[in-house]
């Protein structure tokens, strides 16, 4: 996995701000604070997702932020460092970006679905069930896009342009601000 000063850089601002609010922060770049008990209240940040795209300009890395409260999203917030542009959204919150409100696609037949999809350095590429497995999964839809960030790719479905978004072995940092946008 790649870790970069950008990582820490962004983490020491968005973690340091959101401090300030009384409330626990669950960072992915402080290993201490990933023994904060997510089912209570609590931030979730992973401040540069999508860092080895970030440090080959390779696509799309987003800066994650979610409140989430007894094991669920209240609220996230995706600003894609590329396009400098931020989406934001949660349950009973109408999401949107800075163009406006956005939606999900209502297609649902898998067939002329788009999933997102992705190897997190925690999948067990040497386990040949899983692999199979993971393989069977993503061939029933129609097309299947990687974009080397899971926040990306949620983004992708809360926007529309994507209908499924699956991964396995996902930390929550990673999907947590996309889940309550979607």
């Amino acid at each position: 996995e790649v870790k970069l000063a950008a990582d820490a850089a962004l983490d020491r601002v968005v973690a340091g701000a959101l401090s300030g609010t009384g409330i626990p922060v669950v960072s992915e770049e402080d290993t201490a604070s990933h023994a904060t008990d997510p089912t209570g209240t609590a931030w979730i940040v992973d401040p540069l997702d999508g860092s080895y795209n970030f440090s080959r300009g390779l696509g799309p890395s987003m800066i994650s932020v979610a409140l989430w409260h007894a094991g669920a999203p209240v609220f996230g917030v995706l600003h894609e460092v590329d396009t400098a542009r931020t989406w934001w959204g949660g349950p009973g919150i109408p999401s949107q970006g800075d163009d406006g409100p956005i939606a999900v696609s209502a297609e649902d037949a898998p067939t002329r679905c788009v999933v997102c999809t992705g190897f997190p350095s925690r999948f067990p590429v040497d386990d040949e069930r899983a692999v199979h497995d993971y393989v069977r999964t993503i061939a029933s839809f129609g097309k299947v896009r990687m974009l080397g960030s899971a926040a990306a790719s949620l983004l992708r479905v809360a926007r529309g342009s994507a209908e499924v978004y699956f991964e396995r072995h996902i930390m929550l940092w990673d999907v947590a601000a996309g889940l309550a946008i979607v």
